[in-house]
């Protein structure tokens, strides 16, 4: 179960960065292909095969994911701590123990189970940042709160349309649910075209 669990969250972490950059008007083909081609567990770690390819495209050649290199590290820093926070009070209200995970493992990181659930949360961050990194920004009040603003877009889900913070709620109930009936039943973000390019603009 925990592997069919990841195998879910790492397809839909991957097809969400390919509508990430077909958003921007860059190909995701290939992107597609390797969502596609997760198995239960991820063994062939297509998750990094698609990082490579995902973060040249988003935000060009030069760039290197490094939570301590160079601007607009500093960015999706801030980003993925906002949503992360928002994770972990989902998680806890679903009554979950952040600290067993599905995939994620590091004996000094006690919140393992929520940086396993926000990876498809992930790609809606990117997508803000690149507009922010486009127009020259820094990390400063302004942007910090273009970044919070990302919770609260409106992002459609398989039941209605939201927000990404309600979507961040229903993917720990759904994680609850699935461990309940021993079977798969996560429920991820469904945003639409428009949606998606709400997060775009800065």
């Amino acid at each position: 179960l925990q592997k069919r669990l990841w195998q879910a969250i790492v397809k839909t972490k991957i097809s969400h960065q390919a509508i990430a950059l077909e958003c921007i008007g860059e190909g995701a083909a290939a992107l597609h292909r390797l969502a596609n081609r997760v198995r239960s567990g991820d063994p062939e770690n297509l998750e990094a095969q698609a990082a490579r390819l995902y973060w040249t495209k988003l935000l060009g050649k030069g760039f290197r994911r490094n939570r301590d290199g160079d601007s607009p590290n500093d960015l999706l820093n801030y980003g993925y701590t906002i949503v992360r926070s928002a994770m972990a009070r989902a998680v806890a209200g679903c009554g979950l123990h952040p600290s067993v995970s599905l995939n994620h493992s590091n004996q000094f990181n006690p919140f393992v189970l929520i940086d396993d659930l926000m990876e498809p949360f992930r790609p809606f961050v990117d997508l803000r940042v690149h507009g922010l990194a486009k127009s020259q920004k820094k990390l400063n009040p302004e942007s910090k709160s273009a970044l919070v603003e990302t919770l609260h877009l409106p992002c459609s889900g398989p039941e209605q349309s939201t927000t990404l913070l309600n979507q961040i709620q229903n993917l720990a109930r759904s994680l609850s649910v699935s461990f309940e009936a021993c079977r798969e039943r996560l429920q991820f973000p469904q945003a639409t075209e428009l949606e998606w390019k709400a997060y775009a603009a800065t």
